[in-house]
């Protein structure tokens, strides 16, 4: 519950607030992060910090204007860098020699993905005619989508190929160069012995590969990530730590675990940047590194629909640390203000909320290759719905319904299911004393 002094906040953040735009509220959780990241960031002493593209760039832009806004120390103490890196961009890099590598950190993820998905995972794209050729198959059959790839026999002869083994130490080897002339130009000195990397979360794939990499062409470095959220540990080591500033499914589940977790796609949506992801990084005749990215495809969706409400968060984010100064909040009840406004944007939201998700598809790509959106039209019938919403608690699932569960519960099961789902949600929260900040 709400103190009178945070109600009085509360109604003072919506009193200056924007209300033509859907999702605003999701600017406190942002500000959060950025007090938190702040934070850790002087408590380590760092000298330079790495915002993981592509999120990073509107996250970078945040966190400098946040830095100075609060009279954080210089820019020139804390050097802030947007690194142009992509879980596609840096897996290859992550690999090592073919007769040793498992590909381990695709593989965790995606299994059931085609010949061709693997080599574009592996930033070959170009030699996947050559290698169909080898194979003796047409493109379409390595087009074609394997139950289990790494256990196939098409997997087990395309690790004979001559030709994929040339593509592949090829590949690997100009890739490490020009990523080490790449960093060597973002230092412009020998390579820190820690580095600090910030990115939206979840598991942390760009790091676990960066660290490979360091491991192999650098000596090893030491390398600590900063996210929003963390839901599994993908690759762990005493020297490869990560961090969920705002929840965290490591150990063991953070007290605001069931609310921040609830939908995370909307902070990589709200993060958006104005390039394709990066794909690879290669040498041209006279030694330079250059990196070849992706195409943009989402570029008339960033620009006409997310953009502008993205803005609106960002400006938001403003008014708020305002209200922060102005009225002397705690962090802590910052915190509690934060999850009051979270929770009704995953467990209420609004019509025009709902409308604009609507609008919204993904691209992925790594591992598959597809476009997808997030909210698929769906037309249940009731008896539909209660079959749906037995098996939802004869199995409990929860988790797993979608990527915005509350919002598949009110699609597909029986009315009200989604309400009180959503306070089952709100009671795990505050049993695990989550609002005692």
């Amino acid at each position: 519950m709400l103190t009178n002094r945070l109600r009085t906040a509360a109604a003072e953040y919506e009193r200056r607030r924007r209300t033509d735009l859907p999702f605003q509220d999701l600017a406190w959780s942002l500000y959060v992060f950025l007090l938190r990241l702040d934070a850790a960031i002087s408590s380590a002493d760092a000298d330079h910090v790495l915002f993981l593209s592509r999120e990073g760039k509107p996250l970078k832009e945040m966190f400098d204007a946040h830095r100075k806004s609060s009279g954080a120390r210089t820019s020139t103490e804390v050097q802030t860098h947007y690194f142009r890196v992509s879980r596609k961009s840096t897996f290859l890099l992550s690999c090592g020699p073919l007769e040793g590598e498992q590909f381990a950190n695709l593989f965790r993820q995606y299994r059931r993905i085609s010949l061709a998905d693997f080599l574009r995972s592996l930033s070959l794209d170009d030699a996947i005619d050559g290698i169909a050729d080898n194979l003796r198959k047409s493109r379409d059959r390595l087009e074609e989508t394997l139950d289990d790839l790494p256990t196939s026999p098409e997997f087990a002869a395309l690790m004979k190929s001559e030709r994929f083994a040339e593509a592949y130490a090829a590949a690997r080897t100009e890739g490490g160069s020009a990523f080490s002339r790449y960093l060597s130009d973002i230092f412009r000195r020998p390579l820190p012995r820690r580095l600090y990397v910030v990115d939206v979360g979840w598991k942390g794939t760009i790091q676990d590969n960066l660290f490979l990499w360091f491991e192999r062409w650098a000596g090893g470095v030491d390398v600590i990530g900063h996210y929003f959220g963390l839901a599994a540990p993908g690759h762990v080591h005493p020297r490869n730590k990560k961090h969920g500033l705002l929840f965290s499914h490591l150990d063991r589940s953070t007290p605001s675990f069931p609310i921040f977790n609830e939908n995370r796609s909307l902070f990589e949506i709200m993060l958006p940047a104005d390039h394709g992801a990066p794909s690879r990084y290669t040498l041209d005749a006279n030694g330079n590194y250059a990196i070849i990215y992706d195409e943009f495809v989402e570029r008339q969706l960033i620009e006409k629909i997310v953009s502008p409400v993205a803005q609106g968060v960002m400006s938001s984010v403003e008014r708020i640390r305002d209200l922060h100064t102005e009225m002397g909040l705690t962090t802590t009840e910052v915190m509690a203000l934060t999850l009051q406004f979270h929770k009704r944007l995953v467990f209420r939201p609004t019509s025009a909320e709902l409308d604009w998700i609507a609008s919204i598809w993904h691209f992925e790509n790594f591992g598959v290759f597809e476009q997808s959106r997030l909210m698929v039209k769906n037309d249940t019938n009731p008896l539909d719905r209660i079959r749906f919403t037995l098996d939802l608690l004869r199995h409990r699932r929860l988790t797993e319904e979608g990527f915005w569960p509350y919002l598949t519960i009110r699609r597909r099961a029986v009315p009200g299911a989604a309400f009180l789902y959503g306070r089952y949600r709100m009671w795990q929260a505050l049993l695990a004393g989550s609002f005692s900040g």
